[in-house]
């Protein structure tokens, strides 16, 4: 402001002297021109940073969409729950430690990332009540050749008992 203030004190003071106000011959300001220089290699780093800002959501991105690919392999997998739960885990803690996305992708990917987590944790009550079913079955299955053997104790000769015995366990 003070510096167009003084450029238009000498127009005026040229157009009292019979001047031509548009060949006006104005002194340099040194620190306008360094402020122009300092504003020019301010928008020019700027940009470089919001460039590589974008290129790192980009990549972001890239790896949250990874994630998303193995928790989804994750689903299918044949391991022990145990493990399955902690590569779970481990699959969120990257994502959390992956960094922001481009703003248009953030809906999109947290819809999925979030559709997927509740198909895993579906696939683990899933596998948790066929796991109980399996048990049940199981433990109904023993206590029934618990109580064949324990019928075993009325036979009056041993040798026939332990036959019978051997033909359970084989069952």
């Amino acid at each position: 402001k003070a510096h167009k203030a003084e450029i238009e004190v000498l127009r005026r003071q040229a157009i009292e002297a019979g001047g031509d106000p548009d060949n006006l011959n104005l002194p340099t300001d040194t620190s306008e021109v360094a402020l122009k220089a300092l504003i020019a290699e301010y928008r020019t780093k700027r940009d470089e940073y919001i460039a590589g800002l974008e290129k790192s959501k980009e990549k972001n991105l890239k790896v949250k969409l990874d994630i998303i690919e193995e928790l989804k392999a994750l689903i299918n997998s044949n391991e022990t729950i145990n493990h399955t739960f902690a590569t779970f885990r481990e699959l969120q803690q990257r994502r959390k430690e992956a960094g922001p996305v481009p703003q248009a992708n953030v809906k999109d990917l947290w819809e999925t990332y979030n559709h997927h987590v509740e198909n895993f944790y579906e696939y683990i009550k899933i596998n948790k009540e066929l796991r109980d079913m399996d048990l049940k079955r199981n433990y109904e299955a023993k206590l029934a050749l618990c109580e064949q053997a324990e019928a075993l104790i009325m036979e009056p000769s041993i040798v026939d008992a332990f036959h019978k015995l051997q033909k359970l366990h084989d069952e």
